[in-house]
């Protein structure tokens, strides 16, 4: 389990996670969501060159889309899927269980 400061973030707006984990976090829908921070496709960083539109992640090197609640490729050329984490917000951290 590892634990970050609550950041403050506007809906959609997205994050790389300080660490020893490639980790993004972004906030959808009053929620956050933490996951690789590698598109399964190409390895490119989502916090560098990503976007989100409702709980769907886009990369936006190839155009690969995935659910951000389960990982789910939504739309190629990525095949596997993209691993997220489960978050709570405790306390004003952000707990990720790895």
């Amino acid at each position: 389990t590892l634990h970050f400061p609550l950041p403050t973030l506007k809906t959609g707006q997205m994050l790389r996670l300080e660490g020893n984990q490639a980790l993004a976090l972004v906030k959808a829908q009053e929620q956050f969501f933490v996951f690789r921070d590698e598109c399964t496709h190409a390895a490119c960083a989502f916090s560098q060159d990503g976007d989100v539109i409702d709980t769907i992640l886009v990369c936006n090197y190839h155009g690969a889309e995935f659910d951000l609640f389960t990982g789910t490729v939504l739309q190629g050329p990525a095949e596997k899927t993209l691993k997220v984490f489960p978050v709570q917000v405790i306390e004003n951290q952000l707990e990720v269980n790895l």
